[in-house]
């Protein structure tokens, strides 16, 4: 079990590796199956590092796979939200991409927000946080962060554009 939490250079280090993988599993029009789940574990057991594909699945379907392999891995790791696991983030991100406004300026400052309401947890993120559990629980303060996001880009284009 891992006892403790990775460096912001461990993850990097990690996403860097992950990048120039070649997916080792794909998920199927089936979706996330007890052959795929098994199949995630033997690559995880030989590689340590993986990339998975959820390829030909809807998007809601897609990210509802995706959401159950991070709930599971990280109760196999013993913390329901690793930080080494950042589907969470990303889908959070993509969504309040889809409704930033263009320009470099409002995706930096979407970004910095997100980052912001995902660390701090203003309430009821926290309580969101402490309370939903497993892979609906890691995706959920994540969405509360990216509506926190989106508010405080209505109010800063309402008060200043």
């Amino acid at each position: 079990m891992l006892t403790r939490m990775l460096t912001s250079g461990e993850r990097r280090s990690l996403k860097a590796k992950a990048h120039k993988l070649e997916p080792v599993v794909h998920i199927g029009a089936k979706g996330l199956t007890d052959e795929v789940v098994a199949e995630i574990e033997r690559a995880l057991t030989a590689h340590e590092l993986i990339k998975v594909r959820a390829a030909g699945l809807e998007r809601d379907l897609r990210n509802e796979a995706l959401a159950s392999i991070c709930g599971k891995t990280g109760a196999d790791l013993g913390l329901a939200d690793h930080s080494a696991m950042n589907w969470d983030e990303v889908v959070a991100f993509l969504l309040i991409l889809v409704i930033t406004p263009p320009g470099l300026g409002w995706q930096a400052f979407a970004f910095f927000a997100f980052r912001f309401f995902d660390v701090v947890k203003p309430p009821p993120i926290r309580y969101f946080d402490r309370t939903i559990k497993g892979g609906f629980g890691v995706m959920f303060d994540d969405i509360a962060a990216a509506f926190y996001t989106l508010l405080a880009m209505a109010i800063a284009k309402q008060l200043f554009f």
